[in-house]
């Protein structure tokens, strides 16, 4: 799925996107991956830099990031 110009905070679901120029991501242009855990309020992403091949994490926990 293609997400442009999105808030990072909101993709919660587990799966692959292409982020591009979205708030609150570590890259302008990357491959999300969403790993969500089964409660709400609980879910890790993957950010992969596709100009670079930089990778960065950030995780949900009980609702903040």
């Amino acid at each position: 799925m293609e997400l442009w110009s999105k808030d990072l905070n909101t993709i919660v679901t587990s799966g692959f996107y292409n982020a591009m120029t979205c708030k609150n991501a570590k890259y302008s242009y990357s491959t999300l991956i969403v790993i969500g855990y089964y409660l709400s309020g609980y879910c890790t992403q993957i950010q992969c830099d596709v100009t670079t091949g930089a990778v960065a994490t950030r995780s949900q926990i009980n609702g903040s990031w």
